[in-house]
């Protein structure tokens, strides 16, 4: 026994794998019982099935290899239950079992293989038709030994594997963050979309997520398929803009980020598979392109198999859609912003003392800025600043001193204000001033903050040409417009109450 063990101990060292340590340890069970067969199964109790995992067979008795039982009906399920793990009497003892009576049993040993967990893994099992002493406590001993040693390299190889299934994931979602990053970037800096989608498509492309991936742009005004990189597709794609996926889909407002599959058997998909020269088998999706106006632009991706995505491929290729769709977006602001510009300078919106946007231009463009935070689920602060003693400049140095200091409070103003932030005048000696929110957990923060950077850049000397003035500051009041606030003039009317609220605080000390 001591030398037969010795063996068994380095078989199970230089075993790498659960097989090449069990096939060994079968043929020394069997040496050890003299039983015709012995073997390891494994479980599954939930689908009430003991499958057969490796056996040794030595005799008349012949256990199939990869066999499948009914759990209900074997002898390690029976064992197990009433702890009777070695019987030299089968017949007698479990009468009533028809696998036994089928295989001609006589003999039968099993102990359980119990993981780390305490979970059931299978049975190391041994059976013959003749009649063996198996009632030896040494042999328990063995039976147990080899159960543990057993479950040790199912334990282990299940946290091989699931190291191995970790890096996995880890690996592709560095790739996928990458592919990311990288069309973040295109995004982030892009004049124009048209090369963007071009090298998106590539990229995606070579990160295998699509064999053929053919990016298209609208025209503005026909909404017609105006580009693509693959020219003779255009009027297929044009037939494919109008299958009910897509048009379901330009009706839904806002920025998108959809991965669209397109019907197979639509005629119109087919004939854009035909026109790409692929057959009619396979998958055809449409990363979407969007702004609040509908869809602007898309990628194309046919495969030749119709094959399901991944989740990994399926939020690549939606951050893909919503990426795209926010430079899309941001490129139809710059437009808009812009022809508005334009537009100010055609319809007199200045200030014509400041040179700063008057009243009218402060409510479109506050509505602008409500809208877009509203997509973004973003805020905006909002800041009515009040020229207290006003009137005592005009009375003690004259209109022209006073209109001096509006032009130079006003350009303190606007240098104090960020980029993208609006700085205008609402009338009289009356500014209001809208940045941009942060964090919505920040925005008291940020309202005291502006609060702070508005009164220091309002706040001292002024060396204007006709006079020298100290002055003491403006009443300030701030407030925070949430996502859903839309109507500017009620805004602004927020804003003057607190503006107004600050001027009785300055006045009294309370």
């Amino acid at each position: 026994m001591d030398a037969q063990l010795r063996t068994l101990a380095t078989s199970v060292s230089r075993a790498s794998t659960l097989e090449g340590m069990v096939r060994p340890m079968l043929v020394l069970l069997q040496r050890i019982t003299q039983l015709e067969s012995t073997y390891l199964t494994t479980i599954d109790q939930d689908e009430g099935i003991q499958h057969i995992l490796f056996v040794t067979n030595h005799g008349a008795l012949q256990i199939r290899e990869g066999a499948d039982v009914p759990w209900h009906d074997t002898l390690c399920r029976r064992a197990l239950e009433e702890g009777c793990l070695a019987a030299d009497d089968v017949p007698r003892r479990w009468a009533d079992s028809s696998a036994a009576a089928e295989l001609g049993l006589q003999t039968y040993v099993s102990t359980p293989v119990l993981t780390e967990s305490g979970a059931l893994f299978g049975t190391l099992c041994g059976a013959s038709q003749e009649s063996i002493s198996v009632n030896d406590p040494e042999l328990r001993d063995v039976l147990k030994l080899f159960s543990e040693l057993i479950a040790h390299q199912v334990d282990r190889e299940a946290q091989a594997q699931r190291s191995r299934q970790r890096a996995e994931a880890a690996e592709g979602i560095a790739a996928e963050m990458s592919l990311l990053s990288r069309i973040g970037d295109l995004c982030l800096n892009a004049r124009e979309l048209q090369p963007v989608l071009t090298e998106t498509a590539q990229l995606l492309g070579e990160r295998g997520h699509s064999k053929h991936a053919v990016p298209f742009q609208l025209d503005d005004a026909s909404r017609e398929p105006a580009w693509s990189s693959h020219a003779g597709l255009l009027d297929a794609i044009s037939g494919v803009l109008r299958t009910p996926e897509i048009t379901h889909a330009d009706n839904d407002p806002g920025v998108h980020g959809h991965l669209l599959p397109l019907d197979p058997d639509n005629p119109a998909v087919r004939q854009l598979r035909a026109a790409a020269g692929l057959t009619t088998d396979g998958s055809t999706r449409v990363v979407t392109v969007a702004t609040e106006d509908g869809l602007q632009a898309g990628i194309l991706l046919f495969a030749d198999e119709a094959t399901p995505l991944t989740n990994s491929e399926a939020r690549v290729l939606g951050n893909c859609s919503s990426y795209l769709s926010l430079l899309a977006e941001r490129l139809a602001y710059l437009r808009r912003l812009h022809e508005a510009n334009r537009e100010l300078s055609q319809h007199a919106l200045h200030d014509p003392l400041t040179g700063l946007p008057n009243r009218r231009y402060l409510v479109e463009e506050l509505g602008r800025m409500l809208a877009r935070a509203a997509r973004s689920k973003e805020a905006v602060h909002v800041a009515f600043v009040d020229l207290d003693d006003f009137k005592a400049i005009n009375d003690h140095h004259g209109h022209e001193a006073g209109d001096q200091f509006l032009k130079a409070l006003g350009g303190r103003l606007l240098d104090s204000m960020r980029t993208g932030d609006l700085v205008s005048r609402y009338g009289g000696d009356e500014f209001v001033l809208v940045a941009t929110a942060g964090d919505p957990c920040t925005a008291e923060r940020e309202r005291s903050q502006l609060a702070d950077r508005i009164a220091r850049a309002t706040t001292g000397a002024f060396e204007l040409p006709a006079v020298t003035l100290d002055y003491g500051g403006p009443s300030v009041g701030v407030i925070t417009c949430d996502a859903h606030e839309s109507d500017a003039d009620r805004i602004l009317a927020r804003a003057d109450e607190a503006m107004y609220a600050v001027k009785k605080r300055r006045r009294t000390g309370r």
